[in-house]
């Protein structure tokens, strides 16, 4: 069961951010380092948060997973016009699927 909540808790995020690059993004190749980053971020934040369960630690920590992102987009992106407007974008998209759902 933790294992299921776990893969959902990372592959739902995965889905909706790739989503939202098919939206944002022109360069189809950007979507293995969308993919790459966001696995990297959300399984982190998702363990973090696992040891510190609370409110303000999800928004610490999604504030985190944003600036992380925005780094990795702005540093390896060749398509990404705002890596900071895509990061925070596709994580609010994600945040508020997952908390509706």
């Amino acid at each position: 069961r933790v294992a299921e909540a776990f893969l959902y808790s990372l592959g739902l995020p995965l889905f909706l951010e790739l989503a939202a690059a098919l939206v944002f993004i022109p360069d189809r190749g950007e979507l293995v380092l969308v993919a790459l980053v966001n696995l990297l971020t959300n399984t982190a934040a998702l363990l973090l948060h696992l040891a510190w369960p609370g409110p303000w630690v999800t928004l610490i920590l999604e504030a985190g997973v944003v600036a992380v992102e925005a780094v990795c987009y702005k540093r390896y992106s060749q398509a990404i016009a705002s890596p900071w407007g895509f990061s925070l974008t596709a994580n609010l998209f994600s945040f508020l699927c997952g908390f509706l759902v």
